[in-house]
């Protein structure tokens, strides 16, 4: 089971009581029990409830702070536990146990990736070209290059959401075309009647969005006529109408949904019209290559490439250019996209019909991004093209993908009969919108407005970066290294953790290895990662084990950076087979934050600066005097907004540090341990929320402490930041938006102003680099703004909801400036064209609540510690309060927990077990241990506060079974 015997053995003799070298079923239970409990499972029980099992609105605490589901309500939570409990008392009684929390966490409830983007999400209406499109290379292949051919290849291929498949159409020897790899392979060829039955057998049963075929015909013209006869009978009328693509851009996956494009060479137009036999160059699209081999690895780090590479150096190779051969007049015609060879860089930007298809070879793409890394990036705006494998990857492997996606290349075609990285990666890519074979490509490399280079390492205009911590905890039941040899009996398993996308966000950690556990590994490892464009990134975890000889390979799982949630999650591991492997898995924390203020990198410990930030979002010199002054006139706009975003996210951080919380904390995790030192002080507090939900938080009864009043002065400064923000943004996105829309106006013209400036080469490529920055930046801090504003009002009224629920009295009443501090009566007013809009989310009540629970007489409400009794509320709270039903008693039993333990669940080396009635000082009785326990542990200065214990004595009987038994052994 990935232990070693010893540590089993010892185990089992602990374990047994009686009979020597036997287990009894009691004794067996205990065993089996000890063997599969999980401590960080166990801590966040006691974390979040009393050690044993979570109520319903304990499992609400949890979901709302470590898994941000703020939509989430306690009675969906209800329902989570009638789903994932095993125990008919746990459901009736509606507690989750440690078994059922366990399943919980291992379902797809708490999966890694966000949920909707497991169906298709995206727009489907755009061109074709604004998509990236999962692409098979000599699709026929079920090995190396010269290995066997099969149909089955398609059809694996189609099933994992392959949507362009490669068919290379020969003479057969009997009169009917077949799909074989050159003459040479003659003895291994496929009849194409069959290929093409397999396809469309296949074709949708993954995905609805069309299938392009690209065909590498090399058949003389009467095999040619049959090939067209072919394609009519399997295809039919499933081919796509040649109308849709003689618009001014290619069409829609929607438009042509359960469709097949056929991509082969074509005749040209008038040639086609007049002749039933035309001719086209025989120069295959795939005998280029590079004189040597090219790696494949980071891009930005390929060998022998450089900025001064030409394609001089590396020429194409292949059939002289002026060798022609015969094409069938009816076989053009049935092509909707032309397929032509890569020439250099003139054959990208001379081309002028969105139905050419380039043919790129990996070696020449790398030269390419090299030499001018936006060129390709501008061509696939409106023209598909295709990368495919050099030539000396005779075994089949594959390049990386990224490679090519970096240059807004859509059709990265690879050997799909190949396991490895590359084929991780891809899949990884397409496990988003549905698995349907198209991804849309990031905005910035599809919009007019876009210029995007692909060596780039600042920031990009309209992408925020983020912030990406991933904890490595635990892992579960991993298998040996298949086809490896041990060393020892049991695996010495490490994770390595890397995000793979442009060569600035390319990083790698690992964790330490555990010796002898393949079965419960902890690891306990965090790594950070700061990634400047995450809607090119992937998150890939791997799992290898140090003491394996030969193959270290255990398992891995890549996910979209975009996809990913936050909180706890368990991450399956898939094999080389690209099978999950059952029971095995990765326990992680992953904590998500968007980079607003300007860090330079995740490591760094230079503070966030405004004036570096707007010196970073400021208009750019285009060079041109016409241009740079439209643009200077919009710099007051993007200088307030950052001021207004700089200032709301700082002030956060604050609140945060004042409290002695890390940033990644939520904002109800700083009012609940607010709520507990004044309940230390014995002082009831106050909170007034104004109609923006703002709150004013004050001492109504004994005398506050420092820490208290300091903390209530923190969150009135934030208030007015966060005020300023929800009232100025409304009209500055506005402007920023009509700024936007006049210089979009203007874009060709301006185009057309560089051609006359004078402007050439590198001074171009700057000044159309700036000209974008300028229009994107407009944009994109206008729908940044927005979204910020969105989340600080959902914040505040997280804040007042958890005021209330942490026994502050509320009152909704209006602010006015002489009920606010002076730091907040002097914040700046809104523009007068601003409107001041109640948020859709604000608390529509004006009437005062005046309920408060007791500070002095240490009510609380008991945490439930059985499943067949349920306890009552004690101390003083009133009629009024009392109304608010189940919401009471969960901010109560979010008290009872361990408040805001902000320390990791695995980062606890131990948990008390003991939960016996003592005495308190003021004579109530309480309970101690995991039952009672109410410490909040702070980060940065490490205090640690205890709150009273609860005022009631709980005794009442656990869950008998395993349940129980896992509990209390752990603890």
């Amino acid at each position: 089971i990935g232990l070693p015997e010893s540590a089993i053995r010892q185990t089992f003799l602990e374990t047994q009581t009686k009979t020597r070298g036997r287990l009894d079923p009691n004794e067996f239970s205990d065993f089996f029990a000890i063997l599969s409990t999980r401590q960080e499972v166990i801590y966040l029980l006691v974390q979040y409830g009393n050690g044993t099992f979570l109520t319903a609105c304990q499992l609400f605490n949890f979901m709302e702070t470590e898994q941000k589901a703020t939509s989430l309500s306690v009675e969906e939570c209800e329902a989570l536990i009638e789903k994932y409990e095993p125990s008919p008392a746990g459901k009736r009684s509606k507690q989750l146990t440690v078994d059922g929390f366990t399943s919980f966490l291992q379902s797809s409830s708490c999966s890694l990736s966000a949920p909707h983007h497991q169906s298709v999400y995206q727009d489907m209406t755009q061109p074709l070209s604004h998509y990236f499109i999962a692409t098979s290379h000599n699709t026929f292949l079920t090995q190396d290059q010269q290995g066997p051919a099969s149909e089955t290849a398609y059809t694996r291929a189609l099933l994992k959401g392959c949507r362009c498949v490669e068919i290379d159409i020969w003479d057969g020897s009997e009169g009917d075309p077949v799909v074989m790899q050159g003459k040479a392979m003659a003895n291994n060829c496929l009849p194409l009647d069959v290929v093409m039955k397999t396809i469309a057998e296949n074709a949708f049963q993954t995905s609805p969005y069309p299938v392009i075929i690209r065909l590498e015909n090399h058949c003389t013209v009467d095999q040619q006529k049959k090939v067209v006869s072919c394609i009519q009978i399997h295809l039919g009328d499933k081919l796509a109408n040649e109308t849709e693509f003689c618009g001014e851009s290619l069409p829609s996956p929607e438009s042509l949904r359960e469709k097949f494009i056929i991509l082969a060479k074509r005749l040209a137009v008038d040639v086609e019209k007049s002749s039933s036999v035309g001719y086209v160059s025989e120069e295959d699209d795939e005998v280029q290559d590079l004189p040597s081999p090219v790696e494949s690895g980071t891009l930005g780090r390929k060998r022998g490439l450089s900025s001064q590479t030409t394609f001089d150096e590396y020429p194409l190779r292949g059939s002289p250019s002026n060798s022609q051969i015969p094409l069938c007049g009816a076989l053009s015609k049935a092509c909707h996209l032309q397929s032509k060879p890569f020439k250099g860089l003139p054959s990208l930007t001379a081309s002028n019909s969105i139905k050419e298809v380039a043919s790129i070879p990996e070696g020449h793409l790398l030269v390419l991004s090299a030499q001018l890394g936006d060129i390709a990036v501008q061509h696939t705006k409106h023209n598909l093209t295709r990368v495919f494998p050099a030539m000396s990857r005779s075994d089949s492997s594959n390049y990386t993908p990224m490679e090519a996606w970096a240059n807004g290349v859509q059709l990265a075609a690879l050997n799909y009969q190949t396991i490895g990285k590359a084929m991780d990666i891809n899949e990884g890519l397409f496990k988003q919108n549905g698995h349907c074979g198209y991804l849309l490509k990031p905005s910035i490399m599809r919009e007019e407005s876009g210029y995007f280079h692909v060596n780039t390492r600042s920031s990009l205009p309209g992408i925020t970066p983020l912030e990406l911590s991933v904890k490595v905890i635990s892992g579960q039941q991993l298998p040996k290294p298949v086809g490896s040899v041990n060393r020892t009996e049991v695996i010495d398993p490490y994770v390595k953790v890397e995000i793979v996308g442009l060569a600035c966000d390319t990083s790698m950690e690992k964790t330490k290895p555990v010796m002898n556990n393949g079965f419960n590994p902890t690891w306990n490892d965090t790594f950070t990662f700061h990634i400047r464009f995450p809607d090119l990134a992937l998150l890939r975890f791997e799992v290898l084990d140090l003491d394996a000889i030969g193959q270290d390979f255990i398992g891995q799982f890549t996910v979209p950076c975009v996809s990913l949630l936050p909180g706890y999650h368990h991450v399956p591991l898939i094999s080389n087979s690209h099978f999950i492997l059952p029971n095995s898995s990765l326990f992680v924390y992953i904590t998500l934050s968007k980079d607003r203020v300007g860090r330079r990198s995740s490591t760094s410990s230079q503070k966030p600066s405004k004036k570096a930030k707007k010196e970073a979002m400021a208009m750019r010199s285009v060079g041109v005097k016409d241009v740079d002054t439209h643009f200077k006139k919009y710099s007051g706009f993007l200088s307030s907004a950052v001021d207004l975003s700089f200032d709301a996210e700082m002030a956060l951080n604050l609140v945060k540090d004042t409290c002695g919380l890390s940033h990644k904390k939520s904002i109800k995790d700083c009012v609940q341990l607010v709520a507990n030192r004044a309940k230390l002080a014995n002082v009831s507090c106050s909170v007034v929320v104004d109609e923006l939900n703002c709150p004013t938080f004050s001492p109504s009864g004994g005398d506050a402490p420092d820490l208290v009043k300091k903390a209530f002065a923190v969150i009135h400064q934030g208030c007015s930041a966060w005020r300023a923000l929800i009232l100025q943004t409304p009209q500055l996105a506005k402007e920023m938006e009509a700024a936007y829309a006049e210089s979009m106006t203007r874009w060709f013209e301006v185009n057309d102003t560089f051609k006359h400036s004078g402007l050439t080469g590198k001074r171009l490529g700057k000044a159309k680099e700036a000209l974008s920055w300028n229009v994107r930046t407009l944009k994109s801090q206008a729908e940044e703004l927005e979204l910020f504003r969105n989340e600080i009002q959902l914040l505040l009224l997280q804040m007042s909801n958890s005021a209330q629920a942490f026994g502050f009295i509320l009152s909704t009443t209006p602010v006015s400036k002489k009920n606010l501090p002076s730091s907040v009566a002097t914040s700046p007013t809104s523009p007068t064209s601003a409107t001041s809009p109640a948020s859709p989310t604000s608390l529509t009540s004006q009437t005062s609540v005046t309920s408060q629970t007791s500070v002095a007489s240490h009510a609380s409400v008991t945490s439930q510690t059985s499943v067949t009794s349920q306890t009552s509320v004690t101390g003083q709270v009133s009629a009024a309060n009392s109304t608010n039903g189940l919401e009471d008693s969960c901010s109560n039993a979010a008290n009872q927990t361990n408040s805001t333990n902000t320390t990791d669940a695995n980062d606890s080396s131990s948990a008390t077990t003991g939960q016996t009635s003592q005495t308190s000082p003021t004579g109530t009785t309480g309970t101690t241990g995991a039952n009672s326990s109410n410490s909040v542990s702070e980060e940065g200065n490490h205090a640690s506060l205890s709150s009273q214990p609860s005022a009631t004595d709980q005794t009442s009987p656990t869950i008998t079974g395993r349940m129980s038994r896992s509990g209390s052994t752990s603890l």
